[in-house]
């Protein structure tokens, strides 16, 4: 029988009859070099931890689903020599071994889970006339996005890494950009990257916008601070270099998935100069500071009694959201002449023609989209 926190070492062990750790407290360790043999009466029970450095365990006996395998830490003191590492198998002091462990020496971030995939960007494109339909074209602010959401060892979200690209402003109204998370906004400990330039904006010490009730991440306020307005959206023309952002979010405590919910959360732009002027995906309620005069004048049929948000009586929407990177349509080309397939999509509230911005025969009119020279 061994005690909490014993270690023995050997280079070999043959296990004969019940080697027992205790049932409750600290694990005990058994550190072999060579192999370890269970023979048919032989057992390991209780709060046991088995390395063995080769590999090699022939169990004919029984091992207790209590056992470990190389994680239990035993800490050094005069006639003890120690083994393992504190927190588990990571150096940082966390549960992962080292080479599955993103962050080895940060004990609180271990992976990272990026949105839409691994180099991947998706896109999220806006009309800024919203109440009205204006051209139509979803062209007046067009924005790449990648999402790092760093968690820990319980899978709980720690950051938010946004890469933000400004690809296209078809548009001469100043417009900012925003996200919603779906957390109150004591839980954001810090905001960092974001850019503000035009005084319109009222910050909680945190970082987070002021007057919210859920957690708001104004990321920026001026889409064209750098590059100007009607930019990337005709052909032939000088194309402008896009415009990109990092901005970090860090969570205090972190945020579990669930909580969180599914990337890029509730996107959003407030269009000239109006912070209460926004405009969302569509079902997607405003946050606490929208303009609600706004809803349900010229062609927006906006009912929040009915949960019915930024949609038009055909249920055309003023935002989309592509989980990929697509081209765009033309100056002043609505975009279902350009995505042959969107009205039906549209229309039928995203029950058809799911797939209508793919590069599929029939979908999309390449000589209407500006195609990145």
């Amino acid at each position: 029988k061994m005690a909490s926190g014993a270690l023995v070492e050997a280079n070999n062990a043959i296990i004969n009859q019940e080697l027992e750790a205790p049932q409750t407290g600290t694990y005990s360790r058994l550190n072999i070099g060579d192999e370890l043999r269970i023979n048919g009466g032989g057992s390991i029970t209780g709060l046991m931890d088995v390395c063995v450095d080769s590999g090699t365990i022939i169990n004919n006996g029984s091992i207790s689903n209590t056992v470990t395998y190389c994680e239990a830490y035993i800490p050094a003191n005069e006639c003890n020599p120690g083994a393992g590492i504190p927190g588990g198998g990571g150096g940082d002091g966390d549960n992962p071994p080292d080479d599955e462990d993103e962050y080895p020496e940060d004990p609180d971030r271990t992976f990272n889970n990026p949105f839409p995939a691994a180099g991947v960007f998706g896109t999220l494109a806006y009309e800024d006339l919203w109440p009205g339909y204006g051209d139509y074209d979803m062209n007046d602010v067009v924005v790449g996005y990648h999402i790092n959401e760093v968690s820990n060892d319980d899978n709980d979200i720690v950051d938010i890494e946004f890469t933000m690209v400004i690809r296209a402003l078809g548009a001469s109204l100043q417009s900012g950009f925003g996200v919603e998370l779906n957390v109150a906004p004591s839980r954001v400990q810090s905001v960092s990257g974001a850019r503000y330039t035009e005084n319109l904006i009222t910050l909680s010490g945190n970082g987070t916008e002021a007057g919210q009730s859920n957690a708001v991440i104004i990321l920026w306020d001026n889409s064209g601070h750098e590059m100007g307005y009607y930019v990337n959206t005709e052909n032939p023309a000088n194309h402008v270099a896009e415009d990109t952002l990092q901005i970090k979010v860090t969570f205090n405590p972190p945020v579990s998935p669930a909580e969180l919910g599914q990337a890029p959360y509730k996107p959003f732009i407030f269009v000239g100069g109006e912070r209460g002027r926004e405009v969302h995906l569509p079902g997607n309620a405003p946050t606490s500071l929208v303009d609600a005069s706004l809803f349900g004048t010229f062609d927006d049929n906006t009912n929040p009694a009915q949960n019915r948000f930024y949609l038009s009586n055909d249920n055309l929407n003023w935002a989309i959201h592509i989980p990929e990177t697509i081209p765009y349509p033309l100056e002043r080309v609505e975009i279902s002449d350009a995505y042959l397939k969107f009205k039906n999509w549209a229309e039928s509230g995203g029950q058809v023609d799911t797939d209508w911005y793919l590069d599929l025969p029939g979908h999309r009119v390449p000589a209407k989209l500006y195609i990145r020279p």
